[in-house]
């Protein structure tokens, strides 16, 4: 078949899936959108794989048209943007880019959705932040009431609403890796080329990463004991503080698993519930870990101490 209409044909086979799949969306009352977000950027990742950045804009544009027919303004709005994580991913591929790169970009890409989503256009998405608040805050209130126990916070709203944005940050950042998963293993059977992913291991994140993550924490513990007059300021660093321990804890995470796994020769499964275990309850500990993890020797000492005695290769 001639290179022209392939391409023709292809565009058109992945502009016609979108379509039915809005029709379907449509006749559930966006439950689609609800519960498979993730899976929309595909047919564009498949296209943008195989043809590249250039060629799929006109795709792109033709898919955001048929929304616009076939959709209410919500719908067409996530379409648009996750059309768009998989155009970025899919050219990723076609140019060949490092596999990290297009994972960090993926991520970002869903997270900047999500937070318009849930937050910068909560009223206009059908979302009421301030109901939900209240309704978290009197939860609380009944929970602390019958237990007698009391929050080590000043302000529980505020608080909550650190919870909140925070909950919706890793909301995307979980689409991102969901997105990223699927569209390799899609674009594997179709036999597309794809640059190998590097062991989690091998992965050395800067080391100002490190200090910032721990900076964060302490503006938290600052934010918490001693809080600001300026509400919003004080939620800002509430969240961002929160943020850094969880990228921390992340990292202290991996350090553990190799640690037991490699060093300490712990069967894989047990591994992972143990270290999964101490990340959500142990999290300020597992966030110093991870500290040590990024900014000194520790990284390479699990590496040359645990993969060269037990003669790992470096996957968890």
């Amino acid at each position: 078949m001639n290179q022209n209409i392939r391409k023709i044909t292809d565009g058109a086979m992945m502009a016609a899936i979108v379509g039915v799949v809005l029709i379907i969306n449509r006749q559930m009352a966006g439950l689609l959108q609800d519960l498979l977000l993730f899976v929309f950027p595909l047919p564009m990742v498949f296209y943008a794989a195989k043809y590249g950045m250039k060629q799929s804009t006109v795709l792109y544009a033709a898919v955001v048209f048929l929304s616009f027919i076939l959709s209410t303004p919500q719908t067409m709005f996530y379409v648009a943007s996750e059309m768009l994580i998989g155009l970025f991913y899919g050219s990723g591929i076609h140019e060949k880019k490092p596999t990290g790169r297009i994972i960090l970009v993926t991520v970002v890409l869903s997270v900047i959705v999500t937070m318009i989503t849930m937050i910068v256009a909560a009223e206009f998405f059908g979302y009421d932040v301030a109901g939900e608040l209240d309704m978290y805050m009197q939860a609380v209130d009944q929970a602390m009431t019958s237990t007698g126990m009391t929050l080590a916070v000043s302000d529980v709203k505020s608080f909550l609403m650190n919870i909140m944005i925070v909950s919706t940050l890793l909301t995307g950042v979980m689409q991102g890796f969901i997105t990223h998963f699927l569209s390799r293993v899609m674009l594997k059977r179709l036999r597309i080329y794809m640059e190998p992913i590097k062991p989690l291991i091998e992965y050395f994140p800067p080391k100002w990463s490190g200090y910032i993550g721990i900076a964060c924490v302490v503006m938290y513990g600052a934010s918490v004991y001693r809080p600001l007059e300026n509400v919003w300021a004080n939620n800002v660093m509430q969240a961002t503080g929160v943020t850094g321990m969880l990228y921390l804890a992340f990292f202290g995470y991996v350090a553990l698993t190799f640690i037991l796994r490699y060093m300490v020769g712990m069967p894989k499964g047990i591994t992972v519930v143990v270290s999964m275990l101490l990340f959500m309850m142990m999290s300020l500990p597992m966030a110093i870990l991870g500290f040590l993890y990024i900014t000194t020797d520790y990284h390479r000492l699990v590496i040359h101490g645990g993969l060269n005695v037990k003669g790992g290769n470096g996957d968890a």
